[in-house]
């Protein structure tokens, strides 16, 4: 899991694949993400693909305990938004939940696949 942060050659876009259970590794995945931030000089979305990881219920819910803990790596000035690749409606409605005013207003957004993602960004710039 700490080795799969990648830029994409073409969109301003940082891209983490998790592959393991989100508590393994949490904060050197936080640590390292906001290192690779602080090095960047133009605002960058932030791309965090979760269906090769293996999420349960209990998995779900420590990450984003997790995210609202380091909430302030989510307004960091070099990350435009947050994008969230999920694979059921629990955790596309968590992540709507944490962009609610209520919950913190967090810049999350949650996509089905990398491919609607990714058109979305190009909307986007």
């Amino acid at each position: 899991m700490l080795n799969n942060l990648a830029y994409h050659p073409e969109l301003p876009l940082m891209i983490r694949s998790m592959t393991d259970a989100p508590h393994a590794h949490t904060q050197v995945m936080i640590a390292s993400d906001v290192l690779f931030l602080n090095g960047l000089s133009e605002p960058v979305y932030y791309l965090l693909d979760c269906l090769d990881g293996v999420l349960n219920f209990e998995d779900m819910m420590f990450a984003f305990a997790a995210l609202s803990r380091h909430a302030s790596v989510l307004r960091h000035p070099m990350l435009i938004e947050g994008l969230v690749i999920v694979d059921d409606c629990y955790m596309d409605m968590a992540i709507k939940e944490l962009s609610s005013a209520l919950l913190g207003g967090l810049r999350l957004r949650a996509f089905y696949s990398i491919e609607a993602a990714l058109d979305y960004i190009r909307g986007q710039i």
